[in-house]
């Protein structure tokens, strides 16, 4: 039941959107779904599943091995903006959810919020593949850096906290509405956490970083 999203902590809530995200498949074919190879031809580097979307913790003390060649600063710049637009749709649509929730006590709201519900129950996840398969595009196993794979784990959450949101928002509007309403008002703050973690990616693929 929604109620029970205030009583989660962070950790928590960010280990069910993953398990949102991991039960959907996810294909992202071609050079698209991996890093190109150097040479330009097959894959140089596994793609990323799924199954491995949290970000792996690197031991302490240590940071991620960043490339020895960074990749051309043009090419660091496109993919940077494409993650930015792909962060923005999930910001709007995460947006739009939170209004079509917060109006479903009011008569004829239920038609909105059933299109957005309709789009939003799986997340959503087209965008992300479809800017995941274009930004790894721009890189290969030898220019790449660690940022890209953090940016796709985070765009991916911000897909998972839609579902959730979508699910929350079931609630709305009924006997359990006053809960309902509280723990769309906690998904937002999570959501905001996530987005902000989607755009420093962003930047740092830019960096080089």
């Amino acid at each position: 039941m929604p109620s029970f999203w205030r009583k989660l902590s962070a950790l928590q809530r960010r280990g069910i959107a993953v398990v949102v995200l991991v039960c959907a498949p996810i294909v992202i074919v071609g050079t698209a779904s991996g890093l190109r190879g150097s040479s330009g031809g097959g894959k140089a580097a596994a793609s990323p599943s799924a199954t491995s979307s949290t970000r792996k913790a690197t031991p302490a003390g240590l940071s991620a091995p960043e490339p020895a060649h960074l990749a051309p600063a043009a090419a660091r710049r496109k993919a940077a903006a494409i993650c930015r637009t792909a962060n923005a749709y999930y910001q709007t649509e995460f947006h739009d959810g939170v209004i079509a929730i917060l109006n479903r006590s009011k008569p004829g709201s239920y038609p909105a919020f059933y299109a957005w519900h309709k789009r939003a129950a799986n997340g959503d996840q087209q965008p992300w593949k479809d800017a995941s398969a274009e930004v790894y595009g721009f890189f290969t196993a030898a220019d790449a850096p660690s940022s890209v794979r953090d940016w796709y784990d985070d765009n991916g959450l911000l897909s998972a906290d839609l579902a959730i949101l979508a699910y929350l928002g079931l609630d709305a509007g009924g006997p359990r509405d006053a809960a309902a309403q509280q723990a769309v008002q906690d998904a937002v703050a999570h959501f905001r956490e996530d987005f902000a973690d989607a755009q420093k990616d962003a930047d740092r693929i830019e960096a080089g970083k």
